[in-house]
């Protein structure tokens, strides 16, 4: 390998060890936690979703007749 790659390839397992022992912000048990909330939030909410696009898609159709 050449200098400038060997640098590289430094450089980008110098920045994933940082990556790796930085321990401030979000962790990803947190990450996972939001994840679960939206998705219980989506779950909640699609059946009026449902309700309000079928009701719109149904007067498009019907005006377009």
């Amino acid at each position: 390998m050449n200098t400038t790659t060997t640098r590289k390839i430094n450089g980008i397992s110098d920045a994933a060890q940082r990556f790796l022992n930085d321990e401030s912000g979000v962790t990803s048990i947190e990450y996972a936690l939001i994840a679960g909330a939206t998705g219980l939030a989506l779950a909640a909410v699609m059946p009026a979703i449902k309700t309000n696009m079928t009701t719109i898609y149904t007067a498009v159709g019907n005006n377009l007749q």
